[in-house]
């Protein structure tokens, strides 16, 4: 059971940097878990491809977006996903702001992109977001069909790691 349990941990680990891969270096992508689903800017571009599918997800910067302490205390201010520190004056393309896991994609990205949505959310059309709104590219991995039956663990398991190895600027950890 341990032999079993430790080649599973490293499958996920290797899925994992093939996603990461992907979304900072533009490499190509071969998965038995996910299908690459097409990546938006905005929640009118979001792919119907994301329509009942699960999977993980991820926000990144595609053009700086200034900083400074009134700018992060304002972002905070506001609940779910808050920056976890103000450590540069910007965020830099390419740099993750955000990973996440759904069991309704499509529904997901409404949530994220809505100023009034749930508590663990971006809420990127609120006043107090709405600087980061033009500057992110939202990369969806949609788990696929044969996997229906364990989606929880393998979408869990993929954010994860994505969130130790991505560094996201915003959000909660993921332990």
């Amino acid at each position: 059971m341990k032999d079993l349990l430790k080649k599973l941990s490293e499958t996920f680990d290797k899925e994992a940097e093939k996603i990461k891969e992907y979304v900072t270096n533009k490499s190509g992508y071969a998965s038995d878990f996910f299908d690459i689903l097409p990546a938006f800017t905005s929640l009118e571009k979001r792919p119907r491809k994301m329509w009942g599918k699960k999977g993980v997800y991820i926000f990144l910067i595609t053009k700086p977006v200034p900083l400074d302490y009134n700018i992060v205390s304002a972002w905070n201010s506001v609940s779910g996903a808050g920056f976890k520190s103000y450590s540069q004056p910007s965020l830099v393309t390419g740099d993750c702001l955000y990973v996440g896991s759904s069991d309704s994609l499509y529904g997901r990205m409404r949530e994220h992109f809505s100023a009034d949505s749930g508590a663990a959310s971006l809420k990127l059309s609120h006043p107090n977001r709405k600087l980061a709104i033009e500057s992110v590219c939202v990369y969806s991995f949609a788990l696929k069909r044969e996997f229906a039956d364990y989606s929880s663990m393998i979408i869990t398991q993929i954010e994860k790691r994505l969130h130790n190895s991505l560094h996201p600027k915003a959000g909660s950890s993921r332990v």
